[in-house]
């Protein structure tokens, strides 16, 4: 109808994007994905944006460490901060970080092991838009191995 044909102009989602990231064209300078359309980053940015920052993880043995997440070269990364005594040293010193968590926009999402089934069971097969699909199924990597699916429990 009228709103889905309007929801369908790329001019509507390019406004959105500058309204709400100050993003104004598609050929991007900065570490925002570069994706085929306004609407797609969108998706991407509205799913993934909010997590940006710093998290700690005050579990990390000895002193904690801090998780820095944020868009970088067009993936969504997560770099483990943390510190460190060197051998034989007495202080305390800050380590490279160490990218554990890289998310990939553009790159199709591996298939679940078990097949079309188990694709259904998740949710992921022909259930989301194409444009969609990107953004709420995007491939993952958690320190260095591939993540079909991610799932959140409460205690």
């Amino acid at each position: 109808t009228e709103l889905r044909a309007m929801l369908a102009e790329e001019i509507i989602w390019q406004t959105l994007c500058k309204s709400a990231w100050s993003i104004a064209d598609i050929d991007l300078s900065s570490d925002w994905p570069r994706l085929s359309s306004f609407r797609l980053l969108y998706a991407v940015l509205e799913t993934w944006a909010p997590r940006q920052g710093f998290h700690h993880l005050i579990d990390a043995y000895p002193w904690g460490a801090l998780l820095l997440l944020r868009f970088r070269g067009g993936r969504f990364v997560g770099e483990l901060l943390h510190h460190a005594t060197p051998a034989g040293g007495f202080k305390c010193a800050a380590q490279e970080p160490v990218t554990i968590l890289e998310v990939d926009f553009a790159a199709p999402p591996p298939a679940p092991e078990g097949g079309p089934a188990a694709a259904a069971a998740l949710g992921t097969e022909d259930a989301l838009p194409a444009w969609l699909r990107a953004a709420r199924n995007p491939t993952m990597r958690w320190c260095g191995d591939r993540v079909v699916a991610c799932t959140t429990c409460a205690e």
